[in-house]
């Protein structure tokens, strides 16, 4: 609406401008003969000057709005919506290098757990060994979030993996879903501390 207005602003001015060039309307008029053809043929020809305006002033009425006037066509909250998403694309696509947690090692106290965040994504094979380095056993699960709360409250439990009685093992395992994930060193039944190393990578 506010271009429209001042297109026909900047045109009327322009028409009025072209007609006082050749005087008064009713002296345009006289010039074709007077009377009823005289006025009709007059405003015929503003008609026409002023149509001629719009045409001319079309394009140059755009630097005249205010800049605070003007629609904004796209904004950059569109890009950072795509790099978010791009982002999250990445976030999904599983990654086939690199360790999934610090390798320690790792102290245990004894009667206690111990759990690791693994960095880890749906569809990632996860490879390595597991080593207490003194030789004494321990045991050891890998759990979702949901079921390491239950085996903190004594409650039943399933892990993706795990081994009680062990000294060092090796593992193999497929993410099945988005984590978050989580290694658990187990030194329950045990008085002495245990010191594990992890080397667990993706492939």
């Amino acid at each position: 609406m506010t271009e429209r207005r001042v297109v026909v602003g900047v045109a009327t001015k322009v028409a009025i401008g072209a007609l006082g060039a050749l005087g008064a309307f009713a002296t345009v008029a006289r010039l074709f003969g007077g009377g009823w053809p005289g006025y009709l043929a007059a405003a015929a020809t503003f008609l026409l000057v002023f149509l001629l305006a719009v045409f001319l002033t079309r394009g140059q009425s755009r630097d005249l709005i205010p800049r605070g006037d003007r629609a904004v066509r796209g904004t950059t909250s569109r890009s950072g919506a795509v790099s978010l998403e791009s982002e999250e694309a990445a976030n999904a696509v599983p990654r086939t290098a690199g360790l999934v947690c610090e390798p320690g090692p790792y102290e245990v106290e004894g009667g206690s757990i111990f759990e690791i965040e693994l960095d880890v994504r749906k569809g990632e094979r996860v490879r390595g060994h597991i080593a207490e380095v003194d030789g004494d056993d321990f045991d050891w699960q890998i759990v979702s979030e949901r079921n390491l709360v239950a085996l903190r409250n004594g409650d039943e439990f399933n892990s993706a993996r795990g081994e009680d009685h062990v000294t060092a093992t090796t593992v193999n395992w497929r993410v099945s879903q988005n984590g978050p994930w989580f290694l658990v060193l187990d030194t329950y039944g045990r008085s002495n501390a245990r010191v594990v190393r992890v080397n667990l990578r993706r492939h």
